[in-house]
């Protein structure tokens, strides 16, 4: 999405403002590269983020900033062990209904002494869909130029647009110089996620129509194996009860083990985050929607009518409630969302729906057996006593020091590609299986780690402790965190710890074909 944000320059005699076209999946990093840009900035002082109204809720104490090693002049900082990281965090993760807000102070070294910190009050004022051509940030309005920095806040008559034709070559000169100084950001901004929200909008007409709830309790729950990941997707649907209509969707095991934790003992024993590794499709009235649902629905032209009929979608997949934006996220819904249609249409498999919680483990469940768009499902029921114990079994702790931690932190970049980790045995003679350590990037193919492990009967002794080795030794020689990494179950239980350290996802996946096709190469067909 694209947001037009209004950055006020404040304390100055004259107004002085900008108005801003960004990607909201940019960083505050790359956010902060074009505020010093648009107002001028040298660019060699330190600053900070504090956000005071994050999806139309007040905020206090949250604030972005660089760490240490991203500051120009290394000078020391003053850092709260709760600020967060701007190269690492997006503006979507903190902005993300019109009219939220963020204060962006500028020569912030310099507050206690005679030099003035510039205070910049950021302010969503529209959220759109990117328009084909337009390369972004880009520049929609402005007024006036800036002050002499550290010198006074008075703007002086050369520096004040009079009329509206030198506030038009005003931004000219911005964008000009946005492309000449911000290559590296500036770029066109594909909207694949409009045809994307788009289906799931009309998928989710379409199950609002069927009434799964008059039919189906909470308790009825099936799965839906995502055709892209594996992952199962537990779905649970909503509004039997008290609970308002709609779908809860639980991601992988660990969502299995927080829908049994819920069902058993309730949303309280979560505190805070009352349905974690859970996606949720609620229908509500039309005033109980956000800016950003009616945003949503406004933009791509689906209309709504009626009470309790107007959807919102919500993600609990990394902490407390929030407004569901990101792109996967809607995917993994729309799966589960038009698969529980198909099951609706199906009345006989209703009847004969096993339950998930009874001796037998057996759950009912849509799995992909034709690739295709749209792709081809089938009915089955599948064994989930795997799923059921594994949590439990593997839980690990954090085995490496902090001091290691530092180091992977001051890697710095950060890689959007999905980054395939697999610790692979390796056919062996004797009773000594090696284990085969990988890193590859999914996207490209491209091998960036591998480690044959010796002595399996080593990393027995204590597995967390030799997983998260090897995982630690892969991200260094990657020389960059990714934001997702996919591996097995047994794998991602013993190196999540280490992974929620360092603010990586962890995607399990049945099927790790790089890893696969390695082993085969190098091993395999070798000793054949």
């Amino acid at each position: 999405m694209i947001y037009e944000l209004r950055v006020n320059l404040r304390h100055t005699n004259e107004v002085v403002w900008r108005k801003i076209e960004i990607d909201s999946n940019m960083t505050f990093n790359e956010l902060s590269e074009i505020l010093q840009t648009i107002f001028d900035w040298d660019g060699f002082r330190m600053h900070r983020f504090d956000i005071s109204k994050s999806y139309g809720k007040r905020m206090k104490n949250v604030t972005v900033r660089p760490t240490l090693s991203t500051n120009y002049n290394k000078m020391p900082v003053k850092k709260n062990n709760d600020d967060l990281d701007e190269r690492v965090v997006k503006i979507s993760d903190w902005l993300g209904n019109v009219k939220d807000r963020a204060l962006y102070s500028y020569n912030i070294e310099n507050e206690h002494e005679n030099e003035i910190v510039w205070e910049h009050e950021i302010v969503v004022e529209k959220i759109m869909h990117p328009e084909k051509g337009v390369l972004y940030p880009y520049c929609t309005g402005a007024r006036n130029f800036v002050p002499k920095r550290s010198v006074s806040r008075e703007l002086t008559e050369e520096q004040l647009t009079k009329t509206l034709a030198e506030a038009k070559e005003l931004v000219k000169d911005i964008n000009e110089t946005l492309q000449e100084r911000l290559s590296h950001v500036i770029s066109e901004v594909p909207d694949h996620g409009n045809h994307l929200w788009a289906q799931l909008l009309k998928r989710t007409k379409d199950y609002y129509r069927a009434a799964p709830w008059e039919t189906l309790a909470k308790n009825d729950v099936f799965t839906v194996v995502d055709p892209v990941t594996d992952e199962c997707l537990f779905c649970s649907v909503l509004g039997s009860g008290q609970e308002p209509y709609g779908l809860a969707v639980y991601i992988g095991k660990q969502g299995l083990a927080a829908m049994k934790e819920h069902m058993q003992n309730g949303a309280d024993s979560f505190g805070e985050n009352p349905y974690p590794h859970c996606l949720m499709l609620l229908f509500d009235d039309r005033q109980m929607l956000s800016q950003q649902d009616h945003a949503l629905i406004k933009t791509n032209d689906i209309p709504f009518r009626g009470k309790k009929a107007w959807p919102k979608f919500r993600s609990y997949m990394s902490g407390p409630l929030t407004a569901l934006r990101q792109e996967e996220e809607a995917r993994l819904l729309h799966v589960a969302v038009e698969q529980a249609i198909h099951i609706c249409e199906e009345p006989g498999l209703l009847a004969e729906m096993p339950s998930i919680f009874s001796k037998e483990r057996n759950v009912l469940a849509r799995v992909p057996v034709k690739a295709g768009d749209p792709v081809v499902f089938t009915n089955d029921i599948m064994d989930i006593t795997s799923f059921m114990d594994s949590p439990e079994v593997n839980k690990a702790t954090l085995k490496v020091d902090e001091a290691t931690i530092t180091q992977l932190e001051d890697i710095g970049e950060r890689t959007s590609a999905t980054i395939e980790f697999a610790m692979m045995p390796i056919p062996s003679s004797d009773e000594k299986h090696p284990i085969f350590a990988v890193g590859a990037s999914q996207k490209d193919g491209h091998v960036y780690y591998q480690h044959l492990v010796p002595n399996p009967e080593k990393i027995a002794e204590d597995t967390a402790k030799y997983y998260q080795e090897e995982f630690y030794l892969m991200l260094k020689a990657l020389d960059a965190l990714p934001y997702r990494v996919a591996t097995d179950g047994e794998t991602a239980d013993l190196i999540e710890p280490l992974a929620e350290k360092l603010q990586i996802s962890i995607i399990v996946q049945e099927k790790l074909p790089i890893a696969a096709m390695l082993v085969q190469e190098l091993f395999i067909e070798k000793k054949v």
